[in-house]
């Protein structure tokens, strides 16, 4: 095929036009791009932390109620090891004991007692306490409608929650009289993760969720 001379100056312009186009969006792109991400990096978006707390009341199942609320003040826990730190000046004391309702921790004092199903409790008592060494005990006091609880079986699986080292499985055996008591070596400072399964004859078994925070001081 031949080109007259009109032809080949079109062919030519078209060609010109066509690629200065394409120069011109390769390097508007990138230029464009890098000011989108410069203007969402300048934003200052607070971090979201998610705060839960007790009321003291409970629902109609007898379950404790809890408040999560969310912010972003900058004074808030940046981590779940920080949202787990207790408070130690608080006039109460420490409140190295937490138990899990829904997505919620429940702080409540050495001794206090923690709703299960089917109308039982279980008082959690560690010693020492506060847990300010590796070495520590934990006595479950399982009752139902107020009566000892003789004839369970309560398992653990227990693991640090910021970093795993496990999961490690144990056993609470039973002391008499509803106690049940595990002996536990932590070997590491900071807050860990209780699983405890409560097996009773010819009853469907029923599981609860504790933290403690184990800290020196």
């Amino acid at each position: 095929m031949q080109f007259t001379g009109n032809e080949r100056g079109e062919f030519r312009l078209r060609r010109t036009v066509g690629l200065t186009i394409v120069a011109l969006f390769l390097l508007v792109t990138p230029v464009a791009v890098a000011r989108q991400l410069s203007s969402h990096a300048a934003l200052d978006v607070p971090d979201l932390t998610v705060t839960t707390l007790a009321t003291g009341s409970t629902d109609a199942a007898g379950q404790p109620v809890v408040i999560v609320e969310q912010g972003g003040s900058g004074g808030e826990p940046t981590s779940p090891e920080d949202a787990l730190t207790p408070a130690r000046n608080d006039d109460e004391g420490p409140r190295r004991i937490k138990y899990l309702v829904g997505d919620g921790w429940v702080p409540i004092d050495n001794g206090g007692a923690v709703p299960l199903d089917n109308g039982m409790e279980v008082v959690v008592t560690l010693t020492p306490y506060p847990p300010i060494d590796f070495a520590a005990q934990a006595d479950f006091f399982l009752t139902s409608g107020g009566v000892p609880v003789t004839d369970a079986e309560i398992s653990l699986v227990y693991d640090m929650f910021i970093m795993g080292h496990g999961p490690f499985t144990t056993v609470a055996e039973s002391a008499g009289g509803g106690h049940y008591r595990s002996d536990f070596d932590f070997f590491m400072f900071g807050p860990w993760e209780l699983i405890q399964t409560v097996q009773l004859p010819d009853v469907p078994s029923t599981e609860f969720t504790l933290s403690l925070y184990i800290w020196p001081v």
